[in-house]
């Protein structure tokens, strides 16, 4: 249905607009009719799509335990669709959270997860670009930001993947 896609992908623009403003309320009220969208077109790429928005956008409010819930289920829809980059990205995703929450040896385990996949899809703009200890140095960047109270919710350092040196 044409009208539903476009439908869906203005949800998913104004909700992303929303999220760079910062404006998380009103970006949870485009990212969520998105997601029932999707589901009623059982459009099983577009719903992991979504549930990763989501886990974002949890993320950033500090809602870390929705944000989990989030990622898993958009997890166990890109490995039923066997998409190993999105997988990937998931893995990150999770080890971000784990690191917000506290779990660093959890948040490692499950990033070098994301650095393997990356790595053996030869990857460069993922995870794989980075060495090892950019990643480290990214982790201990964070924490030093956030013990100084600089860190905002979206510090760029703790998005390894988007990270630039």
């Amino acid at each position: 249905n044409p009208t539903a896609t476009l439908i869906v992908s203005a949800y998913e623009q104004i909700g992303e607009a929303y999220m760079e403003l910062n404006d998380y309320p009103k970006a949870q009220k485009y990212f969520q009719p998105r997601l029932k969208l999707v589901m009623q077109n059982d459009d099983k790429k577009q719903i992991a799509n979504a549930y990763h928005d989501l886990s974002r956008l949890y993320r950033y409010q500090t809602r870390y335990q929705e944000a989990l819930n989030a990622t898993y289920e958009a997890l166990a829809i890109y490995q039923s669709l066997e998409d190993i980059a999105s997988v990937g990205d998931q893995y990150n995703q999770i080890g971000i959270i784990l690191e917000h929450m506290g779990h660093r040896p959890y948040s490692w385990q499950v990033q070098q997860w994301s650095l393997a996949i990356e790595q053996t899809r030869n990857d460069m703009a993922g995870v794989a670009g980075m060495s090892v200890p950019v990643l480290t140095l990214s982790l201990i960047h964070t924490r030093r930001w956030r013990r100084r109270g600089k860190c905002r919710r979206r510090c760029g350092t703790t998005r390894v993947r988007t990270q630039t040196w």
